[in-house]
């Protein structure tokens, strides 16, 4: 209570004195500890940011784990305290840091430190300086180096050689241990991927109903909830899938009233950023990872690279590739979707046939 009344008195006298006309620097401010700023939580400043910015779910989760590994390495969840000499030297120990890839272990990628550390933290940090929480973004002007310059879709997508290994895996007889749900996902998903370049996770939630047919076409309708083009898209069904016996797959699916590749009472609370067909995705990578195969391609989304190249070999239009993938803008979603389904028909066998040994078969539910 006297170190109340006694800053009480200062402040006084100092109102005092400025009233009479003497604007001098106070005699006692200097004495008193500056004011604490205010407390930037981390989690709680990451939240509000991927609120207004809208972050897709999967960017939302491989996110948020990144700012609570900076606060712990850090050991301070207060960003208003993070400085740049702080942020330089975890992303040095990031880069010494060793991780498993499949069955390797190896130093962390340069190009992951700047795209996915860095760029987590940036972005709220730079969210704090536009909210005005933040004179600077401290995250601003660190530098990666040795940043492998980004390969063509040839270079990330599966060779020729790769694609065979692991549609070959495809259709050998799995583990008894496996559920119904993960031996279709691992007998079919590698396949629609091969002959459609899409999103592993936008065939890993695929529903019975999601099978449409437009103008006498069969394709998968693909609901803009479940793509991350935010658009939704018709993609006509390859006639090798057809003859494999996709459709009598799905008809069994549609019978049990359940989703393709997952069994909703199965899931253990996958909501929200992690829901339960993007773990099929996951489980799926790490199956491919088993084969031997190229591991510096990533398992689920080499193949979109490769159906990318092949469109561009078998003189696919640009504009039609895009739209199949989910790549084109507005003005060609409206122009290729329920409009021109024979016109993507056509596009879609041109992929060539994919051979390989031994003979394809619809798993048994």
């Amino acid at each position: 209570m006297r170190a109340f009344f006694r800053a009480m008195g200062h402040a006084t006298g100092d109102l005092v004195r400025q009233a009479n006309g003497d604007f001098s620097p106070s005699e006692v401010a200097a004495s008193y500890p500056p004011p604490e700023p205010e407390r930037l939580d981390a989690l709680v400043w990451f939240d509000k940011y991927a609120e207004a910015a809208g972050l897709a779910a999967s960017t939302l989760e491989r996110w948020r784990p990144i700012i609570t590994e900076f606060t712990e390495w850090a050991k301070d969840s207060n960003l208003a305290r993070v400085t740049k000499k702080q942020v330089i030297d975890w992303k040095n120990a990031l880069l010494q840091q060793e991780v498993k890839i499949g069955h390797e272990v190896r130093k962390r990628a340069p190009r992951t430190v700047k795209d996915v550390h860095l760029a987590a933290l940036k972005a709220v940090c730079q969210y704090l300086v536009d909210e005005d929480k933040l004179i600077v973004n401290p995250v601003a002007g660190v530098v990666v180096r040795n940043v492998e310059t980004e390969k063509d879709d040839d270079e990330k997508g599966f060779s020729d050689k790769d694609a065979r290994t692991i549609l070959t895996a495809t259709v050998q007889k799995g583990s008894h241990l496996l559920s119904a749900e993960m031996t279709a996902a691992r007998r079919w998903i590698p396949w629609i991927c091969a002959y459609t370049g899409a999103r592993v996770n936008e065939i890993t939630s695929l529903l019975p109903a999601d099978i449409v047919t437009v103008q006498g076409v069969v394709c998968f309708g693909l609901p803009k909830e479940r793509s991350k083009g935010k658009r939704k898209r018709i993609v006509p069904i390859h006639s090798h899938l057809i003859e494999q016996g996709l459709q009598a797959y799905v008809e069994e699916r549609k019978k049990l009233r359940k989703p393709l590749f997952y069994d909703p009472a199965r899931s253990r609370g996958g909501k929200g950023a992690n829901p339960h067909y993007q773990k099929v995705g996951e489980r799926l990578a790490e199956w491919v990872r088993t084969l031997p195969v190229d591991h510096n391609v990533w398992p689920n989304h080499g193949w979109r690279h490769r159906w990318k190249s092949q469109s561009r070999d078998v003189g696919m239009h640009a504009q039609v590739a895009d739209f199949i993938q989910g790549h084109g803008s507005g003005s060609v979603s409206a122009k290729y979707g329920a409009k021109w389904p024979k016109t993507l028909k056509r596009a879609v066998e041109m992929i060539p046939r994919y051979r390989i040994s031994g003979r394809p078969q619809t798993p048994a539910l």
